[in-house]
């Protein structure tokens, strides 16, 4: 999962459309990093995820450390064809979750311990990934 830091702070001082401008170009952006199996889905408000079928815990996170570097190093660029236009950086928080024996696992459970993993990364600084593991 992951969760766009101080996205209120974005849209408070950017405007509506310009937090909506944020959120589609992370989602294409991260889309691009991934493989053709894999797919990002906004789940709510700032909050992204992405799943990565036949995938080792190892890469999952190597995967996740792209991702959150790949955003904080690219600043977003708002209403690039007018006199307005302006670049903002934008952070995200991460959690990454996997599970020993993937066939016993449901993925409401996988979606949980990444969504505690995501709380773990912006409790400990935000702009970074965290990773649960279900035994």
């Amino acid at each position: 999962m992951l969760d766009i830091d101080h996205f209120k702070t974005i849209n408070d001082s950017n405007g509506h459309s310009a937090g909506d401008e944020v959120l589609a170009t992370l989602a294409h952006r991260w889309q691009r990093e991934l493989r053709q199996s894999d797919m990002v889905a906004r789940i709510g408000g700032e909050e992204f995820c992405v799943i990565l079928p036949r995938t080792a815990p190892q890469h999952a996170l190597r995967i996740a450390e792209k991702l959150r570097a790949v955003t904080s190093a690219l600043p977003v660029e708002l209403d690039p064809d007018s006199e307005r236009s302006r670049e903002i950086s934008v952070t995200v928080s991460v959690g990454v979750a996997t599970a020993i024996n993937p066939s016993a696992t449901t993925l409401a459970g996988l979606m949980m311990l990444a969504d505690e993993a995501v709380y773990a990364a912006k409790g400990g600084g935000r702009n970074r990934v965290e990773c649960r593991r279900l035994d």
